[in-house]
């Protein structure tokens, strides 16, 4: 265990907004799980964030609520990872998201109430082929699927 580690997890421990927080030290794939107790989207990027220049963590997993972001530096093509953090960051500023799933590979998942549905999905069908973002799905719930 590094000093790096022990700072992290002391920390995670006296940020109210966490909830949980793991941190795995694995040789392929080293990880970070965080879960907080109340974010929008905004605040699970901002708590992703934290980890972005930290060499030796491989992939971050943020999770609040109906918000869930993945980066893995390892698997996820990069580019796309990053455009659907642009594009939800984006939908977010738009329309009232009440949940998503952003990661790298499988669908984009965003969700908004019911009366915003149609005119998200228009914006997608306007943007997402141009942005790079692959499947994306709209509906109710964001969820991750296996």
């Amino acid at each position: 265990m590094t000093q790096r580690m022990v700072d992290e997890l002391v920390e995670a421990q006296h940020d109210d907004d966490i909830i949980e927080y793991r941190r795995e030290a694995h040789p392929v794939l080293p990880s970070v799980y965080v879960t907080l107790a109340a974010a929008d989207y905004e605040g699970v990027v901002a708590v992703a964030d934290r980890y972005r220049d930290v060499e030796e963590i491989e992939y971050v997993s943020v999770v609040s609520g109906g918000f869930t972001l993945s980066r893995d530096k390892v698997n996820d093509p990069q580019s796309r990872a990053r455009a659907r953090e642009r594009f939800a960051l984006d939908v977010n500023r738009r329309f009232r998201l009440t949940g998503a799933v952003v990661v790298g590979r499988g669908p984009l998942r965003l969700a908004v109430p019911r009366e915003e549905r149609a005119a998200l999905r228009a914006y997608v069908k306007r943007h997402a082929a141009e942005q790079n973002l692959g499947r994306v799905i709209v509906g109710a719930k964001a969820t991750l699927r296996p």
